[in-house]
This record gives structure tokens, sequence and C-alpha cells, in this order.
């Protein structure tokens, strides 16, 4: 018998079920006068458990992304709560066993003490069709067989020819586990000290490109082990006037996947032109620690004055690379092995809101960030690239740093019951070293209005605009890298931007909701010739809730969006070539994205009394297009456009829960997945094999389609 079958013999027999009893809310033990005793609540004490049966056609991987839903038995959700006047208990469990499992708890004495913890774990399955000759020796190693090296390097066989035999399958995973744990004990009525601390680990495996040069790429199975432990503690006193908190906060970020070093599949010998073995370095261990302050007071006039004030210093000793790991080349000295690396935040807020009269609210925000880099510059008289070549190369690392500088200012006025007009103003300011604008100043106004006193009609509108403008150009950072003197960052390149956005909500009935929405917004880069010049969006939208009555619920709701972006390129070698400064060898890309989506929901608590029934539908469709053209006078040759790629999801899932007692209900769940893609890029059809050529192979993941249908049989137990 099929997953599907089975869904469907199941939902028969539960929609058959004999009519007894009154209708209370969805999920809900029934109310029935007959079996009296104490309230009993789903989220204060049960249990969820049975069995879940999946079957799918297609792309596993992409089903299970980021779940877990393998066939077996699972304890879907446990729920314990024990309160009383003085303390509450809580327990909690989610998918028990599974790879995407969670378990959290909570204690509290009321007017004293509260502390909790929680554990999450999110798995990430990006292929379970992986082949690769390399093996993971280490967290830092991966290698190839020698014979394979000897065969390639003796000219005995090809990479296309010979990688199969030494290949072998894996599954490309990484899991993520979030351990947190926190408390607040209140020493008195204004006092709490607050704690807490929270861990995050990945492992696993990512693809990884191993260069050897610009002609040789090597995909390969990069390990994964790291740590991230952020910590907090803090002091805080308030009162019904005032409020100060005092804190730490320290982040510490451990690896040891800082390195990796990698065989060459294409020789096994070294020579000062050409190496067997290739090394690269990765995210390197660092910690921050703040001491930050909070304050607020409360003014006259219905007003308050809220100040934060944060000192952070970010510190990194990891090791410098050697320039080479090929022991054929003597590596050039370095002066010095270690980052030390230093970084030094001063952060600060101050903020003002005030409400004088009834009919006006006034707030102004200011922010600053300050990044001050004291990482020593590492400056080289000779590098070697690739592994492969020792050359001159004067140069030297670039410590970025910046200074950010943020202003708001926000009226709200309301001269009628119904209706409240905004304004508003922001400036930021930017500073920035090794950047090709030293400074970028972008001021934004805006305005809105909002009617929602009206019980059957409300409008949320808003605009603004925004110019942003760079000082102090630096030319030459474009030079040293061979771009066009007119191609601009758009991070910071000057631009004009506009948006809009309006918001609208009817309520004919007190049982019917109807909402419209839609938003625009333009970005325009002036003075960009090469780059992203422009970028466009939009999106509109509507739905509808339905709820006659506590025994059904109806709702849907459709959006669609549109995206647009323009950018222009030039064909050309560097400058002193001639082609660098022809204008017939330009092109542009235009690029158009829509994204629909779908959602609706029913809802039937207590169908037959003791029957509960709901779905829920979801369906997303994204289409991309490129369009490239050539100028009217090109010297370049027809380009050959590229096939558009869509991909479509679809999931409808159907609950059904059956009573059988006030504590006891059997329930079936039927989900319905369905995934269509269409990419060139990463098919099936394109990525048909491992090796393109001696000097480039994959791993073999692709983007497929699926079709799944998981069922859960299930039991329901309060107490």
């Amino acid at each position: 018998m099929t997953t599907r079958m089975l869904a469907v013999g199941l939902f028969g027999a539960l929609l058959c079920a004999t009519p007894t009893s009154a209708q209370t809310p969805f999920g809900q033990p029934p109310a029935d006068d007959a079996q009296a005793g104490p309230v009993l609540d789903p989220n204060f004490r049960s249990i969820d458990f049975g069995v879940r049966f999946t079957d799918v056609d297609g792309d596993e991987a992409r089903l299970q992304r980021y779940r877990d839903l393998r066939t077996g038995p699972v304890v879907q959700g446990f729920r314990w709560t024990s309160e009383n006047q003085d303390r509450l208990w809580r327990l909690e469990a989610d998918n028990v066993g599974y790879r995407d499992q969670r378990y959290s708890g909570e204690f509290e004495q009321f007017g004293r003490f509260k502390g909790w913890f929680q554990y999450n774990q999110i798995p990430y399955f990006q292929s379970n069709v992986t082949r690769t000759p390399y093996t993971v020796e280490s967290s830092t190693v991966v290698t190839v067989p020698d014979s394979m090296q000897t065969a390639i390097g003796t000219g005995v066989a090809t990479l296309p020819g010979i990688v199969d035999q030494f290949a072998n399958p894996f599954e490309l995973r990484v899991k993520r586990d979030i351990t947190s744990l926190g408390g607040q004990y209140q020493l008195n009525r204004a006092t709490d000290i607050n704690f807490s601390l929270i861990s995050t680990g990945r492992s696993g495996n990512q693809p990884w490109g191993a260069s050897f040069g610009m002609a040789s790429t090597q995909e390969i199975p990069a390990p994964i082990e790291q740590r991230d432990t952020q910590i907090a503690a803090n002091l805080e006193w308030a009162n019904k006037t005032a409020m100060f908190r005092a804190g730490y906060d320290g982040s510490l970020f451990n690896t040891s996947t800082d390195t990796l070093t990698f065989d060459n599949p294409l020789r096994i010998t070294n020579t000062s032109t050409a190496t067997s073995i290739g090394r690269l370095s990765r995210w390197a261990g660092s910690s921050m620690h703040t001491l930050s302050a909070t304050g607020s007071i409360a003014l006259p006039a219905r007003s308050r004055v809220i100040a934060y004030v944060g000192q952070s210093t970010m510190t990194s000793d990891a090791n410098i690379l050697p320039w080479t790991i090929n022991p054929a080349i003597t590596p050039p000295p370095q002066e010095r092995t270690a980052l030390e690396g230093e970084v030094d935040v001063t952060s600060l807020m101050l903020r003002f809101n005030s409400r004088p009269t009834r009919w006006m609210w006034l707030n102004a925000n200011y922010r600053s960030y300050d990044l001050n880099n004291k990482t020593p510059v590492f400056e080289y008289t000779q590098r070697v690239a690739y592994d492969t070549t020792l050359g001159a190369s004067v140069g030297e690392s670039e410590p970025v740093s910046m200074d950010r500088d943020l202003l708001e200012l926000d009226a709200s006025l309301t001269p009628f019951r119904n209706g409240a007009f905004r304004v508003g103003f922001v400036r930021e300011d930017v500073q920035r070293t090794f950047r090709i604008f030293d400074t970028t100043v972008e001021d934004t106004f805006r305005v809105g209005y909002d009617w929602t006193s009206n019980k059957w009609f409300t409008v949320r509108a808003d605009w603004s605009t925004a110019e942003r403008r760079g000082e102090g150009f630096n030319p030459e950072i474009l030079e040293e890298v061979g771009e066009q003197p007119g191609m601009r960052h758009p991070d910071v390149a000057n631009r004009d931007r506009d948006q809009g956005r309006v918001i609208l909500t009817a309520m004919p009935t007190d049982s019917l909701s109807l909402n419209f929405t839609a938003s625009a917004g333009t970005n325009d880069y002036v003075d960009t010739s090469y780059g992203l010049r422009a970028n466009d969006f939009s999106s509109w939208g509507f739905g509808f809730d339905f709820a006659p009555s506590d025994a059904f619920n109806l709702g849907a709701n459709y959006v669609s969006e549109d995206m647009t972006s323009l950018t222009t390129s030039r064909t050309a070698n560097p400058a002193p070539d001639p082609g660098f400064f022809d204008p017939r060898r330009d092109w542009n890309d235009d690029i158009e994205e829509n994204v629909e989506t779908v959602s609706a929901y029913l809802e039937v608590p207590k169908m037959f009394s003791k029957l509960d029934f709901a779905a829920n539908y979801d369906y997303t469709k994204a289409d991309t297009s490129w369009n490239y053209t050539l100028v009217p006078n090109t010297v370049l040759p027809t380009p050959i456009q590229l096939n558009p790629v869509s991909n479509a999801w679809t999931q409808l899932r159907l609950d059904t829960k059956y009573w059988l007692r006030r504590n006891l209900a059997l329930g079936v769940t039927y989900m319905f997945d369905k995934f269509d893609v269409s990419d060139w890029a990463l098919s099936p059809t394109t990525l048909d094999r491992l090796a393109y050529s001696n000097t480039f192979m994959l791993m073999n993941y692709t983007w497929e389609n699926y079709t799944a249908h998981t069922v859960w049989l299930k039991a329901t137990y309060l107490w």
C-alpha cells in the first residue's frame, strides 16, 4: 500500500465518525458534560506520538533540505507544565531523535528567579547523489589516491577517463546545533541580574573550489567544524520613571577548519612551476568583548530620553600561512607569522520621543558606529601564485575601517480623529577606508498617512525619496585592478531611490476581512557607466479572512513580485590595450524576475462534534530571464541568449484529529510536497559527469524535481 493510498483510507474513516457533542476551538478537546473534570489544554500537558511514512520520487535532499521526514516512529510533540502559586516548571520536546529535534525547559520562582534552556538542531541536506575521488583525512586535509595522481601525471590516463574508478558516493550534509540557556535573578523589586549563553555549532562538509591556477579548478568536500559561543550578562535597575542597565557581551568563535590542504589530482610530483598539493586559509578563530550601558528617564510633556553606549574589542591571532606549500619552492620571507588582528568598535545611540499634545508625536534618533581597525599592515615584495609561480609583487594588506552616523527625525500629526500624517527625515553619513569613495552621504525624506480609527476601512500609505552621493573619489583604486574608470560599486555609488507602499483593509462584516497591498520602488545609479546601473521592484497582492463562527475559518492570499535590473560591461583586456577604451565593446544585461505566491487555509474544528479538520495550501513560483544586448555600432559577436530559469514549489497539508475521549485523540496528517525546477546551469542534463576536462571537476550535485507524500498516524494524550 502506498503512502498516498494509506492517507486516503484513513481520512475516509475519520470523516465517517459519529457526531456527539458541542464545538470547541481547533486542537482543543471537545466540551462534553458527560466527561466532567478539570480543563485540559494540549499546550499544558500532552504528548503527540505515532509513526510517519514518507514516499519521495526525485530529489530527496531538496525535500529534506532543512528538516527530517524519514519514515519511522516519532514523538512529534511533548508538553509538560507544573504550576502553583509559587513556582512554574515547563518541559517541551519536538521530533525526538531526528535531525530537526528540539528540546526546551523553563523554571520560574515567581518574584525571584526564572531560568530556561533550549537545544535546537537544524539539518542542511544538500545532496544525496554527490560523488568525489577526494577523501576527508582530517578537518584540514582532503586527499585523492596516489595511484590516480600517478596515472594522470604520467599520461597513462586523463581525469575524465579515470575519475569514475575512484569516485565514491557520499551525502553532502551540514548539521547546525544551537544550545541556549539563561536566567534572571530578582535582587529586589527594582533590580534584576540577567545572564544568557548561546552556543552554535556547525559540522559536516560543503562544496569548495580548490584552484591550481586560472585554468585548473577542482571541487572538493571541505570539512566544517566550528562553534560560536555568545555570552551576555547585565545588571538592570528600573522604576516608574527611569531605567539603567550595565552589561557585558562576549562572542568566541572557535574552529578546527581554519585551513584546508588538498591534493592535485593531476600530478604526484612537485616542481618549481607545478605542485601536487595546495593549501588555503578559511575562517579564522576570533573573539569579541563588549561593555555597554543603557539608560532612560521620563521627562515632562509625556517625553522620554534613552541612551546607549558600548565599547567592543575584536581580536584574532590566527596564523598567517606561508606563501606556498609546494616543497619545490622556497617561500618568500614574511614580516610576521600571526595576524595580530585587533578592531575597536564604539557604538552610541541617543533617542528622544515625546507626545506633547494628543495630536502630535515626535521622535529623534541618533546612532553612531565607529569601527577602528588597528590590525598592523602586512607588507610584501614577493608572493607565490597558486603554489606554482614565485615572482616579485609589491603590495600590502588593507585593514578596512569605517565610521557610520545616522540621524532620524520623525513626526506624526493627528489633526482629525481618524487619520495621522507622518513626516520624517534621515541622514546617513558613512566614512570608509580603501573604497572608491571616502565618504557617502544619503538623505531620505519620507511621508505617510494612516487612517485606522474607522471600524470598516483602514489605510496605511507611505512614500520616501533618497539621494546618496559620494565624496572623495579615489580613481586609483579602480586603476590598480584594471577596472573601467566609469565602474562603480553599488553599495557606495551615487544613487537616487524612490519607493512607496499602500495597505488597504476592509471589514464589511464582523466575520469578513479583505486586504490589498501594493508597493513599488526604483534605484537609479546616476553616474555609473559600468556595473549595476538601475534596479526596480514592484509588488501587489490581495487576500481575505472569513470566520463566521468558531466552527469555521477560511482565508487566502495572493502576492506577485517583480524585480528588474540593468548592468553594463565592456569586453576588453586591461589598459593599455586599445580595446579597453573602445565603447563599441560595451554590452548590457537586463534581468527580469517574477515571484508569485498563493496561500490558503481552512479550519473546521469539531466538524462532526469530535472531529477537527484543517487544510493548508502554499504555492510559490519564480521565473528569471536574461536579455543581452549590444550597442548599435558593436564589434562584438551576437550574444547567445541564456534560457530562462524557473522553479515552483507546492505544498498541501491536511490535518484531522478525532477525540475518543476528552484526553485522548487519534489523528492523521497528510502532506503533499512537489518541487519543479528548470535551471540550465544546475540541471542533471548539464551536469552529467564529474570531470569536464583534465582541469575541471565537480561533485555532481544538481537541482532536480521531486514529488513527495508524507503521512503521520498519531495519537494525542492529555493529562
